[in-house]
């Protein structure tokens, strides 16, 4: 089974111009799949967008869209929320739609 919503939102991000791919690296670093650039956590502008169930994976996935002082624009998927201290969040609760994001 696939999740269409999930990749509907991937695919809008991409379109509005966030055309770039990003993943963990290691502690506190991302990396660009499009450019193999590397970015401190702490140097890039970071904001939630969306979550959504994966049901291949049978989790949640987080949607964060990824702002770099280079002028880059891309996404994030991840297992857990970033907020803008960058810190990873485990303590949203889907069932009631509620986390504690402190993000600007």
């Amino acid at each position: 089974m696939t999740n269409a919503y999930l990749t509907k939102r991937i695919i809008s991000f991409h379109e509005q111009g966030y055309d770039q791919d990003f993943r963990f690296a290691g502690d506190d670093l991302l990396i660009c799949l499009q450019t193999n650039k590397y970015y401190e956590l702490a140097s890039v502008a970071l904001r939630l967008e969306d979550q959504q169930y994966d049901h291949l994976c049978y989790s949640f996935k987080y949607l964060h869209t990824i702002e770099t002082g280079s002028g880059e624009k891309g996404i994030l998927l991840a297992d857990g929320i970033l907020i803008s201290n960058n810190e990873k969040r485990d303590d949203y609760c889907p069932e009631t739609n509620r986390h504690p994001l402190a993000m600007s």
